[in-house]
């Protein structure tokens, strides 16, 4: 062995010794208020993704702590946020179905219905408001659900149903929810402009008069242009005996001319479902805020008063 070598073997061993003597062995402590803070400040500034696996990290090493159930809460409410509403209702039903959640399982109640609604089941929200109205005795509960399904009602354009839950508030809640102006409100939903689809079907033996009956002029051009050009291409191919292509393009006219049709049925609903959300967007920018989840003062997220929605 080399003088070098020596010199480096040794050199090495005398760093072992003394860096081996400052090695300090640190541990990393969770608090469980720096824990739920943090994760509470994520969701605020809408880091969903990244609140989910904060929440769930205070979830895990604090099963114990009292806030526990508005974490798992709010982790489902950051799933509905993120646009993932399936995912968002499997969190509120565990919460619902633990008889020790409390208010965040009744909280869940109405953010399932919310859930339902928009994975477009709203039978199965409707369900969910009307178990909350069984199975609780204040009516407070009562009337702010029964103004979550009057909400429902005109969300899906029932009029009828939005009153008859509108008129089982208690009276003294009613100038609250502003149940007054929204069946004002709902005297005026004839004049809402609608179009007939049966109408804008029959009109569209003429191609583009249908459309041109819901306002679509642009399509109307089209499919005037277009089912005229393709039925002046058959007429003049029969004429000069071209039976064969005259078929094909009959064939192929048929199906441009039926989609004629059907298109304008379905630009006359189209139109309805647009007056429809006008009409209800008027009505909620003129009559807010609504009773639904807002920030309070002792947490991140508590019952209150905002302007997110009508629940």
């Amino acid at each position: 062995m080399t003088c070098r070598m020596r010199n480096l073997i040794f050199t090495l061993f005398v760093l072992a010794i003394f860096s081996g003597g400052q090695v300090r062995s640190e541990t990393l402590c969770l608090d469980s208020d720096r824990q739920f803070t943090y994760a509470s400040d994520l969701y605020s500034q809408k880091d969903y993704e990244t609140a989910q696996v904060e929440f769930k990290r205070f979830v895990r090493f604090f099963p114990e702590d009292k806030r526990v159930f508005e974490a798992r809460f709010t982790i489902g409410k950051a799933l509905f946020d993120q646009g993932n509403p399936q995912q968002a209702l499997m969190c509120f039903e565990e919460l619902i179905n633990d008889e020790q959640s409390g208010t965040w399982g009744i909280e869940s109640g109405f953010m399932a219905a919310q859930c339902h609604m928009r994975t477009g089941n709203p039978v199965l929200g409707e369900i969910c408001l009307k178990n909350l109205i069984q199975r609780s005795t204040d009516q407070a509960l009562k009337d702010r659900a029964e103004n979550a399904l009057a909400w429902q009602g005109l969300e899906t354009g029932q009029w009828n149903r939005a009153r008859i839950f509108l008129g089982r508030i208690s009276p003294e809640e009613k100038d609250h929810y502003k149940v007054d102006i929204i069946v004002d409100a709902l005297s005026k939903t004839p004049d809402i402009p609608h179009k007939n689809p049966k109408l804008a079907g029959t009109l569209s033996i003429v191609p583009g008069a249908g459309f041109l009956y819901c306002g679509r002029y642009r399509d109307a051009l089209v499919s005037f242009l277009l089912n005229g050009g393709l039925i002046l291409a058959a007429v003049e191919s029969f004429d000069h005996d071209h039976n064969a292509l005259g078929g094909v393009i009959t064939f192929v006219g048929f199906g441009f001319y039926a989609g004629n049709i059907y298109g304008s049925a379905s630009s006359a609903h189209k139109f309805n479902r647009q007056a429809d959300r006008d009409f209800i967007s008027k009505l909620k920018n003129h009559i807010s805020p609504f009773l639904s989840m807002g920030p309070g003062p002792d947490s991140h997220l508590r019952p209150g008063l905002a302007l997110t929605g009508c629940f």
